[in-house]
């Protein structure tokens, strides 16, 4: 019997990857369940699994994490110290484009955008227009105060600034000695 070469074995497991997906479609689609073949109003409403075997998988999973307590969060640190040893990426495991970083640039990418869409989808203030002071409010235009909040930031930023010294400041003695040796320096406030 003749061993496949890597490119055979690879084209192979692409094609066999097509068909299981194109038959999970198919289920998805006709609203079947993929692992009893039938259907429910849990499938019908669109997921993958009826209610009887949700429940199964939910009760198996809960079974394995009380016998294994940290089980994945421990394979998931040795994966990172492993990768992180090797110098690819922790998360995925492709090679890294830059030293500098423990992630490849798709994976730094994808953690960007997942924290901007947290800080403003899922922020309960700052959403759909509302002041994140008060909540209550309508924002100002081009701000995230509504204009109550605003103008009483404003009002207490001004008097800080009245009654702020710039003469104790700790970068005025750095700047008066650069002055002593001729060099150019600005200090705010003068």
């Amino acid at each position: 019997m003749r061993k496949n070469t890597p490119e055979q074995a690879e084209a192979k497991r692409k094609e066999v990857n097509e068909r299981v997906n194109a038959w999970r479609r198919m289920q998805k689609e006709h609203h079947i369940c993929r692992q009893c073949g039938g259907q429910d109003a849990y499938t019908l409403n669109g997921r993958t699994y009826c209610a009887k075997c949700c429940e199964i998988n939910n009760e198996r999973k809960r079974k394995w994490r009380a016998e294994h307590p940290g089980a994945n969060a421990e394979t998931v640190r040795k994966n990172r110290e492993k990768r992180k040893a090797e110098g690819v990426c922790v998360k995925c495991g492709r090679p890294k484009s830059d030293s500098n970083h423990v992630l490849c640039s798709e994976c730094r990418a994808k953690q960007h955008q997942y924290r901007v869409a947290a800080r403003t989808c899922n922020n309960p203030r700052g959403r759909n227009g509302i002041c994140w002071l008060c909540n209550k409010a309508p924002v100002k235009e081009g701000f995230k105060l509504c204009p109550t909040c605003y103008d009483q930031r404003a009002a207490h930023c001004k008097i800080l600034n009245a009654n702020r010294n710039n003469r104790d400041h700790i970068w005025r003695k750095y700047n008066d000695r650069d002055r002593q040796k001729g060099q150019a320096a600005h200090c705010p406030g003068d």
